[in-house]
Parts: C-alpha cells; structure tokens; sequence
C-alpha cells in the first residue's frame, strides 16, 4: 500500500439514465455526451484532464483531482462551463439522449492498492452525490446541473 494522498473528489452521475424511455443508442450517446462535456469543461477552466484519474461508473465518473489543483476553480468557473457543455451536447440530441448531472464536490486522503483507491472521503462524496435534497433540486429545476459540496469543501475554496 502506498501513503495515502490528498486529492478533489470530483464526482457526476447523470439524473434518470435507466429510465425506460432509453434506448442502447441514447445510453451510448449520453456516455459519450457525458466524457465530452467534462472534458471540455476541464479544459476550458485550466484543469487537468489528463493528470486526474477518472473511474467509469457506468452512469457517471468519479474523478480524482491532483491536490495542486486550486479547488476555487471547481467552484468559480467549473459548474457554469460544464452547464454549458451539456446545454451544447443537448442541442444536437432527442430528449431521450439528452443530459443532467448532479455534480458531488469534497476532497481527503485517498490510499491507493493494487484494486484502486479507498478512503472515508471518497465514502463521504459519494453520500453526498446521493443525497435526496440534491436529488430534488435538481428534478424540480430547469436547470441540466445540481452542484452540492461537503462543508470541508466549502471552507478551502
């Protein structure tokens, strides 16, 4: 086992990706609209893309952020360039292939092994992603992006 490290603990799922009215083709296009859009927001905000590890999880990613990383740009800049990314990926697609994200925030020490990462912060971001308030907000908004951070979070950026 190597030291644990600090990191951002990025997380995104997409809201409703199972439901019935969804095709294999819409799933596919929603995966691909999903990688493009953070990818573009990433990039578009100075944020390494390619440095964090990102970890599938089939209706959204769970990405580890370098701890060099400023977390004022998940906060600032992040939320309004990912909104917009998935606005452009919604334009061009059916309602059915269309996308929106609750997004999970807080950063901690992750342990890495030979299976891949653990930690009680990884734990805590992942309750938070599940939340039901954050999960309400975002079914009661127009919106295609609900945005929650754990107080830790909230308090370093």
């Amino acid at each position: 086992m190597v030291s644990p490290v600090h990191r951002t603990i990025f997380l995104v799922d997409v809201e409703k990706y199972g439901a019935a009215e969804r095709t294999t083709p819409d799933l596919l296009a929603l995966r691909s609209g999903l990688y493009g859009a953070l990818e573009r927001a990433f990039l578009d905000c100075g944020l390494p893309w390619q440095e964090s590890r990102l970890d599938d999880a089939g209706d959204g990613l769970f990405v580890l952020v370098p701890a060099t990383v400023p977390k004022s740009a998940f906060v600032e800049r992040f939320p309004t360039a990912l909104a917009e990314a998935v606005r452009a990926h919604n334009a061009r697609h059916p309602k059915q292939a269309q996308i929106r994200v609750r997004v999970a925030l807080h950063a901690g020490e992750i342990a890495y092994d030979e299976h891949g990462v653990a930690s009680r912060a990884i734990i805590k971001a992942f309750r938070l992603l599940d939340a039901k308030v954050l999960k309400k907000a975002l079914a009661k908004s127009d919106g295609v992006l609900a945005l929650v951070m754990s107080k830790w979070f909230s308090k370093r950026w």
